[in-house]
């Protein structure tokens, strides 16, 4: 079941009322900051006290129903996850959290009568290629698997407006470990890695691309419902990435490597039977295989994305300056 348009939302302005989860993020403080911007009554809530309006622990259904029946929103951006399965204590925990948690979400949302719950997912579920929202999804690790699985979860707890965000990874001003990490080969800290061979590419998303994405989500009437591919309209070479790492770092070091090489260790590694060694297959087809999505979907709707790589390199030496 859908909600009629002309049902969404608080009032004719256009003002919303949004709960935001993980609203003390790194990906959350900056929707939270432009949400209210822009003039909407947010509640942002947080798993640690003191971070924001609210505490919400996901793996709690009783509290989850107690912030929406509190807060009463008429959208909820769920942008909490956790990134890492050791941090959160396991594989188990990791699961309640991001996929569980988000089950509960949907079912907290639809008994208070929220119009619609937009996904902060990921674009890692498709796995390595090039990819429409309508492709058949390959995630390669367990957070990847954890994002698809959390997708799933909330379409069939939530039967309203359900609006799915795969976010290509992140970068922003002062923060570009997902440069680095399309860069730099674990033991290679400090080394930059330009690939030859191939043209290895890949799908970020500058965090303001992301901000633009989820104002449409919460206040317009373009994004209704589906899945949407958000990432800055062109993908970037890995070449590229390694000279703005180099530029923005001032990296010196730097070693090429032809990208046929890794691609041949990395399966020559998946077919030994042991899990480590298939797990650094994993991240070797991560490192030297394009990941790239198609994002003409979300342009079609009116969202205005940009390519703001070449906007990180003076704001993260000055960031580095500061500390």
């Amino acid at each position: 079941m859908s909600v009629s348009q002309d049902d969404f939302g608080a009032g004719a302005d256009g003002v919303r009322r949004v709960l935001l989860t993980g609203a003390s993020g790194s990906l959350g403080v900056p929707i939270l900051q432009a949400l209210r911007r822009a003039g909407h009554h947010v509640v942002g809530t947080s798993r640690t006290p003191g971070r924001a309006d609210d505490v919400l622990d996901l793996a709690n259904e009783s509290q989850v129903r107690a912030v929406l029946e509190r807060s009463r929103p008429d959208v909820v951006v769920h942008a909490a996850a956790r990134a890492n399965p050791i941090a959160a204590g396991g594989s188990a925990a990791f699961h309640r959290d991001n996929v569980e948690g988000t089950r509960a979400i949907g079912r907290a949302a639809a008994r208070a009568g929220v119009s619609r719950v937009v996904l902060c997912s990921s674009s890692t579920v498709y796995g390595r290629g090039t990819h429409r929202e309508s492709d058949s999804c390959a995630p390669e690790d367990e957070y990847s698997r954890s994002k698809l699985d959390a997708e799933r979860a909330l379409s069939e707890s939530f039967p309203r407006d359900v609006l799915i965000l795969r976010i290509a990874p992140v970068y922003a001003a002062g923060n570009i470990r997902a440069l680095e990490k399309r860069v730099a080969l674990p033991g290679l800290e400090g080394v930059s890695v330009r690939l030859c061979g191939p043209v290895v590419q890949h799908s970020l998303c500058h965090v303001d691309n992301v901000i633009a994405t989820v104002l449409a989500a919460v206040g317009s009437r373009s994004l209704v419902s589906g899945c949407f591919n958000v990432a800055d309209p062109t993908p970037y070479a890995q070449s590229v990435l390694c000279d703005t790492v180099r530029a923005a770092r001032h990296v010196v070091r730097s070693v090429r490597l032809d990208a046929r090489i890794g691609r041949a260790a990395g399966r020559i590694l998946s077919r030994v039977p042991v899990a480590s060694l298939r797990a650094v297959s994993v991240g070797l087809d991560k490192f030297f295989c394009s990941a790239v999505v198609d994002v003409t979907r979300l342009s079609e709707r009116g969202v205005t994305l940009a390519n703001l790589l070449p906007t990180v390199v003076g704001a993260t030496r000055s960031e580095a300056h500061r500390r």
